[in-house]
């Protein structure tokens, strides 16, 4: 699916399936789920397994017991001709982790019920 963009935060939450940056697929295509890379300033295991997520807009209220963080899309990345971002640009911040400098910040990102961080 497409990565929801639109300034106005007024989308519905959608699932997203993150990777850890080997394990990303090369391209999001608009009839699959959106997908994106685990971001860190420290180093993440290469075995964590593809995980899951709900994407909401930035404003959402998420129930802070559930692992949640931010993501957004790297601000040096465009979208191709179809308007969709390479996984690699998509960006997934661990849970209390701020977003770098290079991250254009769209939202916040949530687990599922009863799934556990991190996605090992």
């Amino acid at each position: 699916g497409t990565i929801p963009l639109n300034d106005d935060d007024d989308w519905v939450p959608i699932k997203a399936l993150v990777f850890s940056r080997q394990k990303a697929p090369d391209e999001n295509k608009a009839d699959e789920e959106p997908k994106g890379v685990w971001k860190s300033k420290d180093p993440l295991s290469d075995d964590w397994i593809p995980k899951e997520v709900i994407i909401y807009p930035k404003d959402a209220k998420i129930d802070e017991d559930t692992p949640n963080g931010v993501w957004g899309t790297n601000l040096n990345s465009e979208p191709s001709n179809n308007g969709q971002w390479k996984p690699e640009d998509v960006l997934f911040y661990p849970p209390d982790e701020s977003p770098a400098d290079d991250c254009n910040t769209l939202g916040k990102w949530a687990l599922g019920d009863n799934e556990e961080w991190p996605p090992a």
